[in-house]
């Protein structure tokens, strides 16, 4: 039998069990050697061959239909950061007025095949918002300054990622990356988390448009179905959709998702 998420069919052939003979517990029916399954970035390439043979639906997936060439995404990336700058420069200024501490907020993140860059927004927080270590940040977080609470709103803390995909490392619209803290645990917690990792991650998503704000692992994985949607059936047009839902919801107000 197969399961379903996000409108992919994950059939017997791609679980860890069916195809590398472990038990529940990870280890090598037999042999009594421990394996564990590999991440998004590890099979794509060994995989391949067997895709074909077996009728693997991770070949259908990681081989989407529509990716738009890297360079517009960096022309486009190029001419909204020159159109924002007046809006960037007049943010910086209103963050240094507002609060102690740098401009930007610089985070390691998880990308494509499970590399990992740093990703760059404008700070919405306070300098010590995570002295205990990595939390989630909620919809209405006590941790935002005055002016951190109206640049989410908005999206305006999401400028500086141009610079993100200018450097290719990001995509206009994709799965949001998420920590490596984060991507760790759920990992262990939901099923084929790590096949998000398939494309680059965007600035916005079919998950951000479609699920409201989320702070939990229930969340992650309700925002999962709809990344593998957009995985699986990523187009031009999908991609407009979603940049037409962002644009309303930047206008409207509804808030970063």
């Amino acid at each position: 039998m197969g399961q379903t998420i996000g409108g992919v069919l994950f059939k017997s052939a791609i679980d860890p069990k069916a195809e590398s003979g472990m038990d529940s517990r990870g280890d090598a029916a037999g042999d009594g050697q421990a394996r564990r399954w590999p991440k998004a970035g590890e099979w794509q390439a060994d995989v391949e061959a067997r895709s074909v043979r077996r009728g693997d639906p991770r070949r259908e997936v990681n081989r989407s239909k529509y990716r738009g060439p890297p360079l517009v995404h960096r022309f486009v990336a190029l001419v909204g950061g020159i159109l924002a700058l007046p809006i960037g420069l007049l943010t910086a200024l209103l963050i240094k007025l507002d609060s102690r501490g740098p401009v930007f907020y610089r985070q390691e993140r998880v990308g494509n095949n499970g590399k990992t860059f740093v990703l760059l927004k404008f700070r919405s927080m306070r300098v010590d918002a995570e002295q205990a270590g990595p939390v989630w940040a909620s919809k209405d977080d006590d941790r935002t300054t005055r002016v951190g609470r109206i640049i989410r709103k908005v999206r305006i803390d999401e400028i500086p990622q141009f610079w993100n995909i200018l450097r290719g490392e990001m995509a206009f619209v994709g799965p949001r990356p998420e920590r490596p803290h984060f991507v760790a645990q759920l990992a262990q917690e939901i099923p084929y988390y790590e096949q998000r990792h398939l494309i680059p991650p965007g600035l916005t998503g079919w998950a951000q448009i479609k699920y409201p704000y989320g702070a939990s692992i229930e969340d992650a994985r309700q925002k999962l179905q709809y990344d593998l949607f957009y995985v699986k059936n990523q187009s031009l047009m999908l991609d407009a959709i979603v940049l037409f839902e962002t644009i309303k919801i930047i206008i409207f107000g509804r808030g970063g998702q």
